[in-house]
């Protein structure tokens, strides 16, 4: 007979194995779960909040770069000038090309826990986190969609090392957000990551499986410059059952004091790692650099479907220069809506772009539903100015009250495109700190507040202070907005009412004329030949350019593209002069482009070849 104390023992051995097959079963569900959600957030389709536009049926990827000095250079500044407006090579663009593949296949050193993607707003950030995640999840075969495309990433993880089993991508922005000013609001590491996101899903014995088991699971946080909360300050070391505000929990997740064994990926605009502190700086740091020509190309015409190759051809006639500019991802999608919605007004320079861009904004329905949309787009403008004079991307909510403005009301606004469906980019992003979705947008406004001033501020401004370096891409704007008459007044009548345009016209011609011959060093001369094809004018730039003359120079494609635009609108050159500039297949290129068609081509190819012989 089996007596009580048996029986005891057997009732708690079979409680205890019934535990442990219905924990097993919870961990199994909750991995499965979250390895799923990863699947189905990481899907990407590049023209899905574009609706006029196609979605291709390939993959292109911006290229991307180490960057092992990047907390020492200029990349690390809040303002920094647009790799695409930079006329020059700096030390901040050194680094190791790498494939996207070599990024992946860096999540199988051991000796390396924590990356960082970087970039500015559009270059595809969100793209490349997306693809990294789901190349995780099929070189690992976590869910059964994967097993489909295995293919090409199967080989990428070494079976010796490091597999993993758990891939988590999560948005900062989609974050629960906690301040826990009071105990009943504070969370716990698994609320935060787990528990608010999967409601229904038993998620505490799967929590535990992730504590215990940290070296199988990656981290995929995207977007750390879109948070609503703040990592700077004072942050308590907490355990994986403490309660605290999300930052804190952020901060310990990177600093390495929770899932200290966990692969950690973030991706951020440069100005948010740049801020960081030591101990929360990941250091592996990779920045994306722009898609290749082809890619471009390729991309361009599958977004546009049956006027692609029509649309690309014009534009490698007219506009080559916006081939540069369409190496940032957003760029080239906005490049290509306009040339949708206006096939028969297609831009000639950026600044026609921003402008067609804006319109389309200032027009759609979402827009036009806001109250007070002129006024606080004039605000905007303002605050634009203010912020680029000095130096900054990142507003507070005194600098909105300052200006007239509340959060939600800009926050609140949505940059739509035609179709049913919206770009998904509100104007300005973020909570306490502010900044606009894109810093392009807050130099196309600060150029049109220019344009705005009257007559005695604009001729102090342009004289004094529009010719100091972090004003070069607002100078290129201002010029579209002042000289360029194929940007039609209509485009700018809601934005702008520029008065004096005729005397304003006449200060800026000499202001160029003045600063072109007391150019000292090259890179100036290059940056006021950027404003000069933003101009658009023939006879301007005929009056101010005989002379193209260039020694030690280290030219970027936009730089060739700046000086290239000039020469195509010039009818004659007193001297073309390149001497060790460094000129390679690629500068060739964008030089043969830009000339393609112009009245000064056949005047000079002759003495060109012999110069570059």
């Amino acid at each position: 007979m089996v007596n009580e104390d048996s029986r005891d023992g057997i009732k708690w051995v079979l409680e205890k194995v019934s535990r442990k097959i219905h924990k097993g079963r919870r961990v199994r569900k909750f991995i499965k779960y979250f390895n799923k959600r990863t699947w189905k957030e990481t899907e990407v389709k590049v023209a899905e909040n574009y609706k006029k536009l196609n979605e291709p049926d390939f993959e292109v990827h911006p290229k991307l770069k180490k960057v092992p000095n990047f907390y020492g250079g200029q990349m690390a500044d809040e303002y920094k000038k647009e790799k695409e407006f930079a006329v020059t090579e700096g030390s901040e663009e050194i680094g190791e090309v790498m494939t996207i593949n070599e990024l992946i296949k860096q999540l199988d050193d051991e000796s390396c826990k924590y990356i960082a993607i970087a970039g500015q707003a559009g270059s595809g950030k969100t793209t490349i986190m997306k693809r990294v995640s789901r190349s995780v999840v099929v070189a690992n075969d976590l869910v059964k969609e994967a097993r489909k495309v295995k293919g090409t990433f199967s080989k990428l993880f070494s079976r010796k090392r490091r597999q993993f089993k758990f891939v988590h991508h999560f948005g900062f922005k989609d974050m629960p957000v906690s301040y826990a000013t009071r105990p009943e609001e504070a969370l716990s590491p698994c609320d935060l990551l787990f528990g608010k996101i999967a409601p229904g899903l038993e998620v505490e014995d799967g929590y535990e499986w992730v504590i215990e088991h940290d070296s199988e699971c990656i981290f995929c946080f995207d977007g750390l410059d879109q948070a609503m909360w703040d990592l700077n300050g004072n942050h308590n070391k907490m355990n994986y059952f403490d309660k605290s505000s999300t930052a804190t929990i952020i901060y310990n997740i990177l600093t390495k004091n929770l899932f200290r064994r966990a692969k950690i990926v973030i991706s951020s605009r440069e100005h948010k790692i740049a801020s960081l502190t030591l101990q929360l700086r990941p250091p592996f740091i990779t920045a994306l650099a722009g898609l290749e020509r082809e890619d471009i190309k390729k991309l361009f015409i599958a977004v546009l479907g049956e006027s692609g190759e029509e649309s690309w051809n014009r534009l490698t006639v007219q506009s080559p220069s916006l081939i540069q500019f369409s190496s940032v991802p957003l760029f080239l999608l906005l490049n290509a809506i306009v040339h949708k919605f206006n096939p028969a007004n297609s831009p000639d320079t950026m600044t026609d772009v921003m402008i067609q861009i804006l319109n389309i904004f200032m027009r759609s329905v979402h827009a036009q539903e806001r109250r007070n949309l002129k006024q606080n787009i004039r605000k905007l403008m303002g605050m634009s100015f203010e912020g680029t004079k000095e130096k900054r991307v990142i507003f507070t909510i005194d600098d909105l009250q300052k200006f007239g403005l509340h959060s939600d009301e800009v926050r609140d606004l949505i940059i739509k495109v035609p179709g049913n469906n919206m770009l998904c980019q509100h104007l300005m992003e973020g909570d306490s700190l502010m900044f606009f979705s894109h810093q392009i947008l807050q130099e196309i406004l600060a150029s049109l507040y220019i344009a705005n001033m009257d007559l005695a501020t604009f001729k102090s401004f342009i004289t004094e202070e529009i010719h100091d370096d972090h004003w070069s891409v607002v100078l290129r704007f201002l010029c579209g907005n002042i000289f360029n008459q194929d940007i039609k007044t209509e485009f700018l009548k809601d934005l702008t009412t520029v008065i004096d345009r005729k005397e304003k016209e006449a200060l800026l011609r000499e202001n160029l004329k003045a600063k072109i011959s007391q150019c000292t060093e090259a890179y100036q001369k290059l940056e006021l030949f950027g404003a000069l094809y933003e101009a658009n004018d023939a006879e301007l730039i005929r009056s101010h350019v005989q002379k193209i003359n260039f020694e030690n120079e280290s030219f970027t494609a936009a730089g060739m593209y700046a000086m290239s635009s000039v020469m195509r609108r010039c009818d004659h050159l007193e001297q073309f002069r390149l001497v060790k500039c460094g000129l390679n297949a690629e500068l060739m290129k964008c030089l043969e482009l830009n000339l393609k068609g112009s009245e000064l081509k056949a005047r000079v190819l002759q003495s060109l070849l012999l110069l570059l012989i």
